[in-house]
């Protein structure tokens, strides 16, 4: 296995999906909407970029699913597949809360830090869950990370990288060609 020594992962490992909630009732029925893309690192982690969020009515609940993760609710209706799920935010009282944080870009340059965010948790399907619950001081660039209790955010001044690794075969399987580009 090759690692992205910059950014500590992997780097023949393909992305995961970030996922977003709208609720559309008061019974806290919704849709989670796919919001961005995620990917785990050495230190367990789930990381998060988060591109755009579902409507007005995002309560600030994302799911962070690494590749080979199954992402929340139910599949969509095949006739209105935009990327949503029906279902409702999951809760379990006995899992050990950590932290998620959003990185702050302070400089042109895209260098910055991490801010506390909110909450995080891990489920046993691997999927990272994450609510924001603090206000990100300007400069957050939708890039987040959940952690484990006791793991703190990554120390890298810069975010984390989104980078498609280069498959081996010349198609995917759409038969489009693949290239090491970043995504969404």
């Amino acid at each position: 296995m090759i690692f992205d020594t910059t950014r500590g992962m992997p780097a023949d490992l393909p992305l995961g999906e970030t996922w977003g909630f709208a609720q559309m009732s008061n019974a806290g029925k919704g849709y989670w909407y796919k919001i961005g893309l995620g990917r785990g690192d050495e230190a367990g982690r789930a990381l998060g970029k988060v591109n755009t969020s579902p409507f007005k009515t995002f309560t600030g609940d994302i799911i962070i699913c690494v590749h080979g993760t199954r992402p929340p609710g139910a599949a969509p209706d095949p006739l209105f597949p935009l990327l949503r799920r029906s279902g409702v935010v999951e809760e379990d009282p006995d899992v050990t809360l950590g932290v998620m944080w959003g990185h702050s870009a302070k400089f042109r340059s895209g260098k910055g830090y991490y801010e506390e965010a909110g909450i995080g948790w891990f489920d046993q399907l691997g999927r990272a869950h994450g609510r924001f619950l603090l206000t990100i001081s300007s400069g957050f660039k939708g890039f987040i990370a959940i952690c484990p209790p006791g793991v703190k955010p990554p120390q890298d001044p810069m975010p984390p990288s989104f980078i498609q690794p280069i498959h081996t075969d010349d198609t995917d399987d759409s038969g489009d060609c693949q290239e090491n580009s970043e995504l969404l």
